[in-house]
């Protein structure tokens, strides 16, 4: 309810910013970001109830969405690896790349993080990315881009957690698939 009336206020401001003529405004990109969070708070509040990952397909519009304001936001950001301190997209693309299974939309999402090196706060888009084709790897096989419909509930992949090793410099990902009702744990290390 809170963010139904978030969006109603905001909406007018950002269709102003959206449609304002160059050069594009500092406001813009700082709506840019504020607009990402809001639509994957609702998207991740609508989630938490759900009991499969096929549930998650309904939200197709919303990862296009996440996905081509995040293009626009990096469009301004410099083609080599800088560093931030505050979270910008990698979160949200990684959120698309984990939870969205359209795979052309998938592949954008790697794209704006392949094409964008940074560091957000401990977020990095080389470890998210990579994290992001290991599962796309896991789901879609030797299928390619392929849309939600055709990755079936047991090929989806649910994370359960990552851990970081400091001194060795590596980060482990434990997920799993569901096969004939039990579960097969997997894992990814990077590098």
């Amino acid at each position: 309810m809170e963010l139904a009336k978030w969006f109603c206020a905001f909406d007018p401001l950002w269709r102003a910013l959206k449609h304002s003529p160059p050069p594009v405004s500092k406001e813009f990109f700082q709506a840019t970001l504020m607009s990402l969070q809001a639509t994957s708070t609702c998207i991740s509040v609508q989630g938490s109830v759900y009991r499969r990952e096929t549930d998650w397909d309904i939200h197709v519009p919303e990862f296009n969405e996440i996905v081509s304001l995040t293009e626009k936001y990096l469009y301004s950001k410099p083609k080599r690896f800088y560093f931030a301190f505050e979270g910008e997209t990698i979160i949200y693309l990684y959120y698309v790349l984990l939870k969205c299974r359209d795979g052309a939309i998938r592949r954008r999402a790697l794209m704006g993080l392949d094409e964008h090196p940074r560091r957000e706060c401990s977020w990095d888009t080389a470890h998210s990315a990579s994290v992001g084709r290991w599962a796309m790897s896991q789901e879609e096989g030797q299928r390619g881009n392929v849309k939600c419909h055709e990755i079936i509930e047991e090929d989806r992949v649910r994370l359960l957690g990552t851990e970081y090793d400091t001194v060795k410099g590596q980060i482990r990902t434990w997920a799993y698939q569901l096969r004939n009702g039990e579960r097969v744990y997997l894992n990814h290390q990077w590098p």
